[in-house]
């Protein structure tokens, strides 16, 4: 996340990319969405994709430029799926994209 946020200039807040760190970040009904998901999902690549899923989701809600944090999630993503072996996760990003506009 570092070399993403240095890449793309992001001063946001921090979000972590755990369960807690994504839960405090989303909004209320959001959070509830992901916590109900999170019960259904099993570990591995279905619990990292329902994290993928919700950490840009998370980091949007909370940043104060809504695109500079949507570039920076999106490349910080990217990095931490080049770093995982490039593996596909259940959620692309596509799909955060328009769990994104969505939420708008």
């Amino acid at each position: 996340m570092r070399r993403a946020r240095e890449e793309t200039g992001y001063r946001g807040p921090e979000v972590v990319r755990t369960v807690e760190g994504v839960g405090e970040a989303l909004r209320v009904d959001e959070r509830a969405s992901f916590y109900r998901q999170l019960l259904a999902v099993g570990t591995g690549d279905e619990f990292d994709g329902l994290v993928n899923l919700y950490w840009p989701l998370a980091v949007i809600e909370v940043a104060e430029d809504r695109q500079a944090a949507e570039d920076f999630a999106d490349l910080a993503l990217a990095y931490y799926s080049v770093a995982c072996g490039s593996r596909r996760t259940q959620h692309p990003h596509e799909q955060v994209m328009r769990e994104v506009e969505e939420s708008s």
